[in-house]
């Protein structure tokens, strides 16, 4: 995992990357901050192609902390509710 912290962008404070947090302190969003150099080194763009179509083709970029637990949920190009029809001759109001 590349992630070394999250960064409040309104005030700067830094707060660990492995507490579970949303908000800074003052009600900002925190950012989550990466060691971007290293995944360059690590992760190539040829190899991420490779990878499932899905959001875990950037597993090395999420904060999820322990390799082979990432859960699955729905896939990447997937409808998860069939499309409502809608416009003229259809039997829903436009």
């Amino acid at each position: 995992m590349y992630l070394t912290h999250l960064e409040c962008p309104r005030c700067g404070r830094a707060y660990p990357a492995a507490e579970p947090q949303n908000l800074c302190a003052c009600g900002s969003p925190l950012l989550a901050r990466h060691d971007l150099a290293a995944v360059a080194a690590a992760v190539t763009p040829e190899r991420l192609a490779l990878r499932p179509a899905d959001l875990w083709r950037y597993r090395k970029l999420l904060p999820w902390p322990t390799p082979g637990t990432s859960p699955r949920w729905a896939r990447a190009g997937r409808r998860c509710c069939a499309p409502r029809r809608t416009g003229p001759g259809s039997a829903s109001p436009t």
